[in-house]
Parts: structure tokens; C-alpha cells; sequence
């Protein structure tokens, strides 16, 4: 099923990874996802890579338990729209975040099926979080 969501992925994308500003996207945000039917804590921690993609980790509250998880963006875009592959013990899936224009939180929605409705997944700069 990997290798299925990367590949659908991978053909969303056309920027090389040159077109990428530094910089734009890395930190580690807080906020918020709906998991399980709950709305639950999340911190997300992105990078920028040298090849242009985003890449980075998250975690998550589940029934008490902090879930880790990984995430690789397939292919570099210059938007402010990323598409990213999410990896942890509960699957694979994919997650498109929409950067607010000072790169100071995101808005998005993930899922475990392209073309599906996603859940919201969302998170502003730990420093200008205010839950």
C-alpha cells in the first residue's frame, strides 16, 4: 500500500526541488488533528531537506499514548500547498497542508485513501500557538 500512495503522490508534483525558497516550512508546530473520532493533540516537526523537500516527524495523543509518526513530502512544489507521505504504527497515508503566507502555521487534512475526504490536521509555530 506504500509504495501505491508514493507513487500517486510522487505524479501530484512537478517543481524541482531548485524552485523551493529555504526555509519555507520548517519548524515545529502545534495544533490539532481528528483521530479516532476525537479531536486530539498533535505537534508536527518539519524540515527542509537539501533536495527541496519537506520532511520531518509528528506526534500524537491516542487514549493517553504519544504516537510517533514520520513524514516525507514526495515531490518539492513551490506553492504554499505541500502533499506529504505520513508513516506510524497505525499505517500510511497521505497529508496536504496549506502554509499560512508567513509560514507561521498550516491548515490541512489527511487520510489513508487519495481522492477520499480528509480529516483536518492543523498547527501554528509552537511559539505563536495559543492552545
Amino acid at each position: 500500500m506504500a509504495v501505491g500512495v508514493v507513487a500517486m503522490l510522487a505524479s501530484m508534483g512537478t517543481a524541482g526541488a531548485e524552485d523551493t525558497p529555504p526555509g519555507n516550512g520548517s519548524g515545529r508546530f502545534c495544533g490539532q488533528a481528528i483521530s479516532g473520532g476525537e479531536i486530539v493533540p498533535v505537534e508536527t516537526h518539519l524540515d527542509l531537506q537539501p533536495d527541496g523537500k519537506l520532511a520531518g516527524t509528528y506526534q500524537f495523543r491516542d487514549r493517553g499514548e504519544w504516537i510517533k509518526g514520520t513524514l516525507t513530502e514526495v515531490t518539492p512544489t513551490i506553492s504554499m500547498t505541500k502533499t506529504l507521505v505520513w508513516a506510524d504504527k497505525f499505517g500510511v497515508g497521505w497529508l496536504t497542508i496549506t502554509f499560512d503566507p508567513d509560514f507561521g502555521g498550516f491548515d490541512g487534512q489527511w487520510g489513508v485513501q487519495i481522492g477520499a475526504n480528509g480529516l483536518p490536521w492543523n498547527g501554528d509555530l509552537c511559539d505563536n500557538a495559543t492552545s
